[in-house]
């Protein structure tokens, strides 16, 4: 099983996809790349589990300390 994530790459259109065999992995690898090239701290990433083919959308999540982390859900009431 492998732990995914998509991003735009600076602008021109590539998309960019990674994947690690844990989520553990995947949050080193972006923490790695923060440390390195710098960004913006409360970038939230969209995280899929399973392989290229058949991904499933896990949720949106944060980088905190080398981890990635859940984003918490708020729920407005209209």
């Amino acid at each position: 099983m492998y732990y995914s994530t998509e991003a735009e790459s600076n602008g021109n259109g590539l998309t960019i996809y990674n994947k690690k065999k844990t989520i553990r992995e995947l949050g080193k690898y972006y923490q790695k790349c923060f440390d390195a090239f710098g960004g913006n701290v409360n970038r939230e990433y969209m995280v899929f589990k399973g392989k290229p083919d058949k991904k499933t959308f896990l949720g949106f999540y944060v980088l905190e300390n080398g981890k990635l982390k859940k984003k918490k859900t708020i729920l407005w009431e209209i």
